[in-house]
């Protein structure tokens, strides 16, 4: 790893800007689609619209007010919730500082464990990643309907989809749009971290100060749930024969190769359900990653808005570089 850096979110301008410095499926084609906009937002907002057959697989689109042979470039983003749950809704808060960029802000739904993937799916994560592919393929298939530049895009996730978005720009490298850079928040990048399989009754795992005098209590925080849970998504259960190659194999830390995109991941300095460790192995396999550590957060990253505020202005920098 040629630089690491591990620093307060408020002091990530300066850090970032020496950082930037250094088979087609068969997809639904919608009938003439209907956006949103008024004087006091021009902006072309569409949503729900279906990139596959499953009602899950859905995405909103936000393009940039210009004029309308103007092509943008995509960033495309993935909610968490453990691989079973979630909804892109909780992504929009990227929407204002994507069209800011001059980019498209793609927000989209994918199918989940026991919600279009079946519990005894072969590997559900890869399905999930084939729905981020599909994604992209509607996007380059409608690219003159929807305004995108189909040179490059980035992709970004929370949590769980953080892990997504990192496994596919990792392994999806023949995907439809290149992907110029992949940004985790809290994403789990190693299922080999030893806290995976710390005991219950470790502190660390079982509370953590938010830096407001509270204390979080996740169900993720316990090992049977942990190990549950990553059996679940990878389709062999801790203890299985190959289990450790299949849970090597879902991971992005052991995904990445040098010429993997670049790569910023966020962590709470508390996060009790990810911890920065799984970062850390990613950051030293990676030579273009920038690992950022925000002090006293846990895994919700921003319970105070300031930090909120921070990561856009971050967000800006890394999409001026674009």
């Amino acid at each position: 790893m040629k630089r690491k850096t591990i620093l307060p979110l408020c002091s990530l301008l300066i850090a970032i800007g020496l950082f930037m410095a250094a088979c087609q499926p068969v997809l639904p084609q919608p009938s003439t689609p209907e956006p949103t906009s008024s004087q006091q937002d021009p902006v072309l907002h569409y949503t729900d619209i279906p990139y596959g057959p499953h009602p899950l697989q859905t995405m909103d689109i936000s393009i940039p007010e210009g004029p309308q042979d103007a092509r943008y470039p995509v960033v495309l983003t993935l909610h968490g919730g453990e691989w079973m749950g979630g909804d892109k809704a909780a992504l929009g808060r990227y929407t204002a500082t994507v069209l800011a960029s001059g980019c498209i802000h793609v927000n989209i739904n994918y199918r989940l464990l026991n919600h279009g993937i079946p519990a005894d799916a072969e590997t559900p994560y890869e399905e999930m990643l084939d729905d981020i592919e599909s994604a992209f393929d509607f996007l380059v298939q409608n690219a003159e309907t929807y305004q995108v530049d189909t040179t490059k895009a980035g992709i970004a996730g929370y949590s769980s989809g953080g892990h997504l978005a990192l496994l596919y720009a990792y392994t999806r490298t023949a995907g439809p749009i290149p992907i110029s850079f992949v940004i985790s928040e809290a994403g789990p990048t190693n299922f080999m971290d030893p806290k995976t399989f710390t005991e219950d009754g470790d502190p660390w795992l079982h509370e953590s100060h938010n830096g407001h005098g509270d204390i979080e209590v996740w169900p993720s925080m316990t090992k049977e749930y942990r190990l549950s849970i990553i059996g679940a998504i990878t389709g062999t259960e801790y203890g299985e024969p190959g289990w450790e190659e299949a849970w090597e194999k879902a991971s992005p830390a052991y995904a990445v190769t040098a010429t993997s995109p670049k790569t910023f991941l966020f962590y709470g300095s508390h996060d009790p359900v990810v911890p920065i460790s799984h970062g850390e192995l990613l950051a030293r396999n990676h030579s273009d990653c920038g690992l950022y550590e925000i002090l006293n957060a846990t895994h919700s990253l921003y319970a105070d808005p300031m930090e909120l505020q921070n990561f856009h202005t971050v967000l800006s920098t890394i999409l001026e570089a674009f």
